[in-house]
C-alpha cells in the first residue's frame, strides 16, 4: 500500500507476443537454411598429364637438345660458338675503292658518294658496243649508272637501302615491280634474281631502276631471302654468304614507259650479277 493509502496495482508480467511473419519471409527462411544444411561440393581437381603424353613431352625435349648438341661432336661448330668467316670478304670489300668491272662495258667515271649513312661506289658507264631497239624508251645518248655498296665486315647484313634512296637524290617512284632472271653459276646450275624494278623521276630525268642484293649463288630485294641462303651455308659448309647491294639507273625518256626499259634493264642487270659471281663472289 501506498503511503497516501491507495493499493498499488501489481503488475503482471505478460509474455512477449511473437509478431506474425510475413509468408515470403518465411519463404526465405527456409530457403536460407536449406542452403546451409546442403553439403559443400569441393573443387573439381585440376587436370593431371597421363604417364603417357609426360613421356611424349620428354622425348621432345630431347629432340630438340640432340639437334642442337649433335653437330658440335660430328665436327661442325656449335650453335653458340663463333660464326664462320665469310667467303671472300676482302675480294667484297675491294670492289668499294675499285668498282666492278663489267664485260661489254666500260667505266667512264667511278667515285664515292652517301646514300643515307652509307658509304657507295658510283660508275657511269658506256657500252662498248652500243646498241639500241628501235621500240625502247631509253634516253639518247645517256649513261647507265652503277651503285655498290658491298658488305665490309663480317658482322654487317642487308638492310633496306631503298627507303633512303630515292629521298638522297630527290626522286619520286612509281610503276614498283618485279623483275626477275637468271644467269648461269660456276657450279653449272642457274643464280635465280628476283630484283626490284621501279621508275624514278624528277623535273630533270626520269630513270628505270633494278635494285637488289646479289650473292653468289643468287640475288633478291628482299633481306631476308639473303639471311635464309646464310644459314643454309653455315650449316651445309661452315661459311657465310657475303653480298654485294646494287642499284641500277638507266636513263629512260621523261615519264616513259617503264616496260620498254625491260630489255636493257635485265641485260644489264644480268651483266653485272655475272660480272660478281665469275669476280668477287669466286
Amino acid at each position: 500500500m501506498s503511503p497516501t493509502g491507495i493499493p498499488r496495482r501489481i503488475a503482471v508480467p505478460q509474455s512477449p507476443t511473437r509478431p506474425a511473419q510475413n509468408p515470403c519471409c518465411r519463404a526465405a527462411e527456409n530457403e536460407e537454411n536449406a542452403v546451409k544444411s546442403a553439403p559443400v561440393k569441393s573443387a573439381p581437381a585440376k587436370f593431371a598429364p597421363s604417364p603417357q603424353s609426360r613421356w611424349w613431352v620428354a622425348l621432345l625435349l630431347l629432340a630438340i637438345a640432340a639437334t642442337t648438341a649433335f653437330p658440335g661432336y660430328i665436327g661442325k661448330p656449335w650453335a653458340w660458338a663463333q660464326p664462320p668467316p665469310v667467303v671472300n670478304l676482302d675480294q667484297v670489300q675491294a670492289l668499294r675503292q675499285s668498282g666492278l668491272d663489267i664485260p661489254g662495258w666500260q667505266t667512264l667515271n667511278r667515285e664515292d658518294i652517301r646514300v643515307g649513312v652509307r658509304r657507295w661506289s658510283m660508275q657511269t658507264l658506256a657500252s662498248l658496243s652500243p646498241h639500241q631497239d628501235e621500240n625502247a624508251s631509253l634516253a639518247p645518248n645517256a649513261s647507265p649508272i652503277l651503285l655498290l655498296r658491298p658488305q665490309m665486315r663480317a658482322e654487317d647484313a642487308p638492310e633496306i637501302d631503298w627507303v633512303s634512296f630515292s629521298g638522297e637524290f630527290s626522286l619520286r617512284v612509281d610503276s614498283r615491280q618485279h623483275l626477275q632472271f637468271a644467269v648461269d653459276g660456276t657450279t653449272g646450275q642457274a643464280a635465280p634474281v628476283d630484283a626490284r624494278w621501279s621508275r624514278h623521276w624528277n623535273a630533270e630525268q626520269t630513270y628505270a631502276v633494278v635494285q637488289w642484293y646479289a650473292w653468289p649463288t643468287g640475288g633478291s630485294a628482299d633481306p631476308g631471302r639473303w639471311f635464309w641462303a646464310d644459314q643454309r651455308m653455315q650449316w651445309t659448309q661452315q661459311q657465310r654468304l657475303p653480298w654485294v647491294a646494287i642499284a641500277l639507273l638507266i636513263p629512260m625518256e621523261p615519264l616513259g614507259n617503264l616496260d620498254d626499259t625491260r630489255a636493257d634493264a635485265e641485260s644489264l642487270a644480268k651483266a653485272v650479277q655475272s660480272a660478281l659471281m665469275a669476280g668477287a663472289f669466286r
